[in-house]
């Protein structure tokens, strides 16, 4: 069962003293010494990050630059770590950032309730391996107001979250539709529900990705949309995953003419397999420019690479 928010104790966060004021002229008091001149820590809200590694590598370096000083060393000696070296494992995703540890650097880090809250959320949601726990924890980040990263992720989420939201928008090309959610619902293969044609309709509005013409027809704000790198890998997974299941489906319910399903299982070295994924990259983008050069399409249809290891590494004979 994966872990739930915790209470936890909070610290204040430390401050630095502010130097002594001049003396002026005729006290007796020994004067002041000449404080140097420090350049204002970088400014960082946890809120605009959607990975805590990236949070925790900004963070340590503005307090490794300010007057804090803080090292690797003095870092493993405050949270516990066994080594010096175990921060850079878990900024670089080489190690996990454990519940008990979780515990002890949000007192270090001197987070508000509500932002101890948003870190453990932030921690479990990169952490967690299910799609559903990734789900879980996603949608406590969203619930944040101060999440900033909303704006983007919450729509890229929101749209590849059913397969059907991309097949609607896409069949609005081909089909006039001013209203009728059960002759648009019968237009998908496979089909929806009218409640779910209607909730595709009210979402791609809500997000911006159609709009209405003056004869009342719902049409695409743009001809081809992609999901670009900065997509949240949940919400791309997801949308793949749903991806396949279409395919498995088609296997059996659509005919041999309008499909084209392929497998192939080869050997090839790792200079080879970068070269496999250069290709089918351009040739996605050759689909894409074909698509949207065609003037009268008639009908959707979903494209799909899939290209994966089938055994380890070995040496070659």
């Amino acid at each position: 069962m994966p872990p739930e928010v915790r209470h936890y104790l909070y610290r204040t966060p430390m401050t630095t003293p502010r130097p002594t004021a001049p003396v002026p002229d005729g006290d007796d008091r020994a004067p002041a010494r000449d404080v140097p001149e420090t350049t204002p820590p970088i400014a960082i809200s946890l809120y605009d990050y959607a990975d805590y590694r990236a949070y925790l590598k900004d963070w340590y370096k503005r307090e490794r630059d300010s007057e804090r000083k803080i090292s690797y060393r003095s870092l493993a000696r405050e949270i516990g770590f066994k080594s010096p070296g175990h921060f850079s494992l878990i900024v670089n995703a080489k190690a996990n950032l454990s519940l008990k540890i979780l515990d002890r650097f949000i007192r270090y880090l001197g987070l508000s309730k509500k932002e101890a809250e948003y870190f453990q959320a932030l921690v479990l949601y990169n952490q967690a391996k299910a799609q559903e726990d990734k789900k879980r924890y996603f949608d406590r980040m969203l619930s944040f107001k101060q999440f900033r990263v909303r704006s983007i992720a919450a729509t890229q989420y929101e749209f590849l979250e059913k397969w059907y939201y991309m097949a609607v928008r896409e069949v609005l090309a081909v089909h006039s539709f001013k209203g009728d959610y059960a002759a648009l619902a019968q237009m998908i293969v496979p089909s929806i529900n009218t409640d779910e044609a209607r909730k595709a309709i009210e979402t791609l509005k809500r997000l911006g990705l159609i709009t209405r013409d003056a004869q009342g027809r719902w049409l695409r704000v743009e001809t081809v949309l992609a999901a670009g790198p900065e997509a949240p890998a949940l919400a791309v997974n997801s949308f793949l995953s749903q991806a396949m299941d279409l395919a498995k489906s088609a296997l059996d319910n659509i005919p041999k003419e309008d499909r084209v399903l392929a497998a192939t299982t080869v050997s090839v070295s790792k200079g080879t397999f970068e070269e496999i994924r250069e290709e089918t990259r351009n040739f996605r983008k050759r689909i894409l420019e074909m698509a949207q050069r065609d003037p009268k399409p008639d009908r959707i249809y979903q494209f799909q690479f899939h290209v994966f290891p089938l055994s380890k590494t070995g040496m070659a004979p």
